[in-house]
């Protein structure tokens, strides 16, 4: 089903060894390491002043308390004072240099991440769910942001702490130091030990999570025809049951992570218990200061906690991990359309100077399943060009093929004599203005929307645009005009409407060669009129493809060619074919017999009278 598609994705993760994984992020950290490097620092530096503060505390137990000496009481009590105030101080300035610069490095990521989603290619974007995409970009990126910011500096932050705590300890008093020795040992053990077995089970938490995410991402735009078809118990079950089997998985999980750290817990507990018994023992004997074993008391903290720090710390390299996994495994996944190495320049007005031909062009989707089969076409220069036929004959698919949204499985497309896959996809795909029957406006302004986001095109050229199109008067009658910004996908305009605006669009962006796929479909006969006229200003003096199945949109074309089973069946101009009387003929009856003479004859106004089969 549709919400299981992503699982070869999450197979291929795991490949990855944690080294390996930093080895993938240090590019995009290195830009940023001179920050890095202050907060290091600073990070050890608040390290440092910490470790500094028992030792003062000692003095204060042993030496000023004792003596009644209120002048080295309040030295020492301004001292430590001024040792944990520093040290915060440190401490934070560096947590806020590494939040920064990792909010950064992870803003790049996904960055790359929908560009390489772009680059991948239509085959690629087609296999996966949208959920999937935006889990991808957004979520995994986001696991990221430790572990491209403050992990690195905690880890060594708390290393420093723990072995600087034990030789403190080791040069105030051996035997403390002999019974850190014994309990060390066995809680870095079992951090390892961690590290190593919820690694699978982090993956797992991000594999589940993703699909949660996938759900709602695919759920939710369709949720005008689950509430048309009545069918929302069936959405929130299918929903709940994501939830229900991620707050399982999620309780045992955590159960076991904490049942882990509270195993490491135990281990500082009995450590301080060991000391403090044996620690009364010394001190009545008088081999042992009361101080020393406070200060004790305070290093095993110092221990115990970064160790607890470090444990959570590996824990999230291990959540990062199975994120990582999949982000790189996307971006090392090769296009599906790629860019040649040294890519030709594309002719400076194909409109003009162009000439598109299909040699011997060979098309699966599936292999063993060919849509289109030796196909061969020649548009020239200026030429308007009419695909029509029976459903799933292949008539979108040539549209995808020669806007290289998808590459040929065999023979080949050229432009201008040249090879189209010769070309940098990107630069080449800017030759087209596209009219699709599955009309996209963006949520932003009329005039970004019809200048397609592109600042070449002047205001200017926008406005005529609209005026030719005949949809300026319904612009102008928003209260921002061309300002006014658009609600996602259009949904605030009628299809119509958002026809009329992919047209002036098309005009505005003045493409040499034009794309047409049902661009006159589900409109009224009124507005079919009035879209037909304007595409006929259109394409004047452009090369011109056309994707119809309301053939009355296509009779004025230069030549009609019909595709059924992927291959050309008929070729003509609309009367030689009526004349044929073979299967376009056969088509025109079909729509006359569903819609009426009136929907196949041409406009009386237009002087025309041709005949209907």
């Amino acid at each position: 089903m549709w919400w299981d598609r992503d699982n070869e994705t999450e197979a291929q993760a795991g490949a990855l060894p944690t080294w390996g994984m930093l080895r993938r992020v240090h590019p995009y950290v290195r830009p940023h390491l001179p920050r890095f490097g202050l907060a290091l620092l600073l990070a050890l530096a608040g390290v440092g002043l910490m470790l500094l503060q028992p030792v003062i505390f000692k003095r204060i137990v042993d030496v000023d308390y004792p003596a009644k000496d209120m002048g080295g009481l309040l030295t020492s009590v301004g001292v430590y004072t001024a040792l944990l105030v520093l040290g915060t101080l440190f401490s934070g300035l560096a947590t806020v240099l590494l939040g920064r610069g990792g909010v950064e490095v992870v803003n790049v990521i996904k960055r790359d991440l929908f560009a390489k989603a772009l680059a991948l290619g239509l085959p690629w974007l087609e296999s996966k769910p949208v959920g999937t995409l935006v889990s991808r970009i957004e979520s995994d990126s986001q696991r990221l942001v430790n572990l491209t910011s403050t992990m690195a500096v905690r880890i060594l932050s708390a290393t420093v702490m723990i072995f600087g705590s034990v030789i403190i300890v080791s040069r105030v008093d051996q035997r403390l130091f002999l019974i850190c020795a014994a309990v060390l040992p066995v809680m870095v053990g079992g951090t390892w030990f961690i590290f190593g077995k919820m690694r699978a089970r982090f993956r797992e938490e991000r594999r589940q999570y993703a699909k949660i995410t996938g759900e709602v991402a695919e759920l939710a735009p369709a949720a005008r025809l689950i509430q048309a078809l009545g069918v929302e118990a069936w959405a929130e079950e299918r929903l709940a049951g994501h939830n229900r089997g991620y707050k399982r998985f999620v309780v045992r999980l955590n159960l076991l992570e904490y049942s882990l750290w509270g195993g490491m817990g135990l281990m500082q507990i009995l450590m301080t218990c060991l000391a403090l018994w044996l620690g009364s023992a010394w001190i009545a004997d008088g081999s042992m200061s009361a101080g020393t074993l406070v200060m004790f008391a305070q290093y095993a903290g110092m221990i115990y906690w970064p160790i607890i720090e470090l444990s959570e710390q590996l824990a999230e390299i291990q959540r990062a991990g199975g994120a990582a996994d999949r982000i790189f495994t996307m971006l090392d996944t090769p296009p599906t359309v790629p860019t040649p190495a040294h890519p030709k320049l594309l002719p400076t007005r194909v409109g003009q100077a162009g000439r598109l031909e299909f040699q011997s062009v060979s098309f699966e989707y599936v292999a063993g399943k060919p849509v289109l089969t030796d196909f061969n076409l020649v548009v020239e220069p200026g030429e308007t060009v009419a695909l029509v036929g029976p459903t799933g004959g292949g008539k979108s698919t040539i549209l995808n093929l020669v806007t290289r949204l998808r590459d040929v499985s065999e023979g080949r497309i050229l432009l201008d004599g040249t090879d189209i896959r010769e070309f940098d996809p990107r630069e080449y795909r800017r030759l087209f203005g596209l009219v699709l029957q599955d009309l996209y406006l963006f949520p932003a302004s009329v005039e970004d929307n019809l200048r397609a986001f592109r600042p070449e095109v002047p205001a200017e050229r926008v406005r005529e645009a609209a005026r030719v199109a005949g949809i300026e008067e319904e612009i102008l009658r928003r209260p921002q005009g061309y300002a006014a910004v658009l609600a996602e996908r259009g949904a605030d305009l009628s299809y119509g409407q958002r026809q009329l605006l992919a047209l002036a669009r098309a005009l505005a962006v003045d493409p040499p060669i034009l794309v047409l796929d049902e661009a006159t479909s589900s409109v009224d006969p009124r507005t079919e009129r009035h879209i037909q006229r304007t595409l006929e200003l259109l394409t004047r003096g452009r090369t011109t493809l056309v994707v119809a199945h309301r053939l009355s949109t296509v009779r004025h074309a230069d030549r009609i060619l019909v595709v059924r089973a992927g291959m050309v069946a008929e070729q003509g101009r609309h009367a030689e074919l009526l004349a044929l009387d073979g299967l376009y003929a056969e088509l025109l009856r079909t729509q006359q017999a569903h819609h009426g003479a009136a929907a196949i004859l041409p406009d009386p106004d237009e002087g025309e009278t041709e005949a209907a089969a």
